[in-house]
């Protein structure tokens, strides 16, 4: 019964590390962040006639401000932190071989699942928690109903507990848990944007995907109305004079969101024994593997010479289940991703082939191309990024939580080879995200929508920026004990130089592009120049005198490439020093050559030969 040994177990071990202090002190800042930016003297506000008090007016728009703000920064947070918080409570649990003990004792499966589920839920009630005192005050100025106010809060709880509830039952079929942590990022991306889109993205396909459409229809239906997204899109097109049409709205998402939670939990409960006796894979997945087993699609070529490279580029530790669920993801989003390429593209190309190639004739469908992929490529590179940093942080922490890591230090290879072999395979894994990535440049060129500099100057910042979230997840994986903390470490670094830093430049209230240097999503937005752009950039602003701009920009993109390319040369270089500390081997400085070693083993037993041929001659 609750709250039982593993709640209570779990709430002590968890409250007492490092990460969930820094993690809540870092909300709080960025809440306080959001909030100071409504403050009236600031720039948000500038349009205001008379300084000193408030009017009644003023401040009915700043209570309401104010709790926008605490209810997006609230929300986002609910939406990141759950899968990080909740998804690897069971995976971690067989990864470090501990399981099987919770099994074997006196607890039922509904005391664990249940257990971990309310002591992780709990810590994430706390992020939900930080914005209640001042939303509870919001009232006085006014513009806010105090009954919005707990129904938002009610909204987001239910949310949670939707994706906490998805998130153990991923966990409770998953081997590690940054595959479960990493599948259930997926499956929310799909959850929030995907059911809104179908009903407006398949009616436009055509004859096929009209009847495709009708036939998930009935199931989009109940599946859609669960996801934020879609409530905001439903209540935007209310107005603000349906309530009851608003509250029905409310009152309907909240219920599917307990129902569909309340499922997933006791299918968590039930399956929890069951995984386990397969070793991560259930009875349909054991089949399948029994299947395929000798039949692979694509056969594997020789190992070689190089055996560490080998295994890392064929060899999956991902179970099938996972597999077959990325694959469906990534399918329906390759579906989605094609249509809204071809719906930009198709006029852009009929306008180069009308206009010819480069900034010549009209030009409006190949600079709306070119918006299109600047937003759909920083939002790849920035997936790919994580995807990489995250895949290269568990590299060699994955080797110590799986027993073989003594096996592999006890190997002939030495870290070069092993490091170099774990590098590229965090990239190896995302070569489908890449391919897809490159075919988009490479579309956008060749309908004259981005400039040849244009692909050049993308193609070798995201090169660098990759190598250096590949370089940062490996050095934290070399240290780390468990590939959760390297995983938290590396995520957090890279929101850390991706932006997070400016937050300390906004008492100076000064821009430039040298400030942005490390934010390398917007470097790469920005680097993405069409025709127009370029002939704007070279021309069209030296001519009308706004020329520093176009050199400050310039910069800042130059500087950050130079800063990223020596911060993942060195992190490297640490990572290999760190390497031969954390195997327990000498330095290569101070180590004496094997050949060294064969040459004095055979004059000592030359020397011990001659000594032998004299005792004998003594002798006789």
């Amino acid at each position: 019964m609750l709250p039982g040994p593993v709640f209570n177990a779990e709430l002590l071990t968890t409250a007492r590390r490092t990460r969930y202090y820094v993690v809540r002190s870092v909300y709080g800042a960025i809440l306080l962040f959001f909030v100071w930016q409504n403050d009236p003297e600031y720039g948000a506000w500038g349009s205001r006639k008379n300084a000193g008090e408030l009017s009644i007016q003023e401040m009915a728009r700043l209570g309401w401000a104010l709790f926008a703000t605490i209810l997006v920064v609230q929300s986002i947070a609910v939406l990141l932190l759950t899968p990080t918080l909740v998804a690897g409570v069971i995976a971690e649990e067989r990864q470090r071989k501990t399981l099987h003990y919770l099994l074997a004792s006196r607890l039922s499966s509904g005391e664990i699942i249940l257990g971990k589920l309310a002591a992780r839920m709990l810590h994430l009630g706390v992020f939900v928690a930080i914005g209640l005192p001042i939303t509870s005050l919001l009232s006085l100025f006014g513009g806010v109903d105090p009954n919005v106010v707990l129904l938002t809060f009610a909204i987001t709880v239910t949310t949670a507990f939707f994706l906490s509830a998805l998130s153990i039952f991923v966990s409770t079929h998953a081997r590690r848990p940054r595959e479960a942590i990493s599948l259930v990022y997926m499956v929310e991306f799909c959850w929030l944007f995907g059911p809104t889109m179908i009903p407006f993205l398949m009616p436009r396909g055509g004859v096929w995907w009209n009847l495709l459409y009708e036939w998930i229809k009935p199931i989009n239906d109940w599946i859609a109305p669960t996801s934020p997204f879609h409530w905001f899109s439903v209540v935007a097109r209310l107005g603000p004079s349906s309530a009851g049409a608003f509250l029905e709205q409310c009152f309907w998402m909240m219920g599917l969101q307990t129902a569909y939670g309340i499922v997933f939990v006791l299918i968590a409960i039930l399956r929890l024994r069951g995984v386990n006796r397969r070793d991560g894979e259930g009875r349909l997945a054991s089949r399948l593997a029994g299947f395929r087993r000798g039949r692979r699609l694509l056969p594997r070529p020789e190992c070689g010479d190089d055996a560490m490279m080998w295994k890392e580029r064929y060899v999956s530790r991902t179970s099938l289940v996972t597999k077959i669920a990325v694959i469906a993801i990534v399918f329906a989003v390759l579906c989605g991703l094609g249509y809204l390429t071809y719906d930009f593209g198709k006029p852009a190309f009929i306008e180069v082939i009308a206009n010819g190639y480069g900034a010549f004739g009209g030009e409006s469908a190949r600079n709306e191309f070119n918006t299109y992929l600047r937003f759909m490529c920083t939002l790849m590179y920035v997936v790919l990024a994580l995807a990489v940093a995250s895949s290269a942080s568990s590299g060699l922490t994955s080797e110590r939580e799986e027993d073989t890591w003594m096996s592999l230090v006890a190997t002939p290879l030495d870290g070069v080879e092993i490091l170099r072999a774990k590098m590229v395979g965090a990239l190896w894994a995302q070569r489908w995200l890449v391919g897809v990535l490159i075919f988009h440049w490479v579309l956008g060129l060749a309908a004259g929508s981005v400039h040849p500099l244009g692909v050049v100057a993308v193609a070798l910042e995201t090169s660098v920026y990759l190598g250096f979230a590949i370089a940062l997840g490996t050095y934290f994986s070399v240290g780390a004990k468990t590939s959760a903390r390297a995983l938290v470490a590396t995520i957090g670094t890279m929101f850390l130089v991706n932006g997070a830093y400016l937050m300390c430049c906004i008492p100076f209230q000064t821009w430039s592009w040298l400030q942005a240097v490390g934010v390398t999503p917007m470097v790469e937005a920005v680097s993405l120049l069409s025709f127009a752009d370029f002939r704007d950039l070279s021309y069209g602003k030296i001519r009308g005198g706004n020329s520093w701009e176009s050199i400050d920009m310039m910069a800042g993109a130059f500087v950050s490439v130079v800063c990223y390319a020596v911060a993942a040369i060195v992190l490297t270089l640490r990572a290999l020093d760190r390497f031969d500390v954390e195997a327990g081997r000498p330095s290569r400085v101070n180590a004496v050559p094997p050949s060294t070693l064969m040459v004095f083993d055979d004059v000592v037993e030359a020397n011990k030969a001659v000594d032998l041929e004299d005792d004998t001659r003594s002798e006789s």
